[in-house]
């Protein structure tokens, strides 16, 4: 607890630089960005499950289309089919 204690003192006691001079006149004189009701604002932005979903619909859809592609094309070639059938025939 002596040390907590400690620790805020030295903190109470440290010199921060001057920062007031740091801005230029024209910043300090500058006029307040003017606000603007959220009932004014244009809301046209996507929702956030579209912007998300719409990417991961379309990379589901190509890896269903390629897995397509990969259940009809023969996995053997047709010597090795040949070379399978053959042994198959042997007793």
């Amino acid at each position: 607890m002596q040390r907590f204690v400690l620790i805020l003192l030295c903190a109470g006691c440290t010199q921060f630089p001057a920062l007031d001079g740091t801005i230029s006149p024209e910043v300090a004189d500058a006029d307040y960005v003017p606000f603007i009701e959220l009932d004014d604002m244009d809301n046209t932005t996507q929702p956030a499950d579209q912007v998300v979903t719409d990417p991961l619909a379309t990379r589901a859809a190509a890896l269903s289309r390629r897995a397509d592609v990969l259940r009809r094309r023969s996995v053997l070639s047709p010597d090795l089919r040949a070379r399978i059938r053959d042994n198959r025939t042997r007793p």
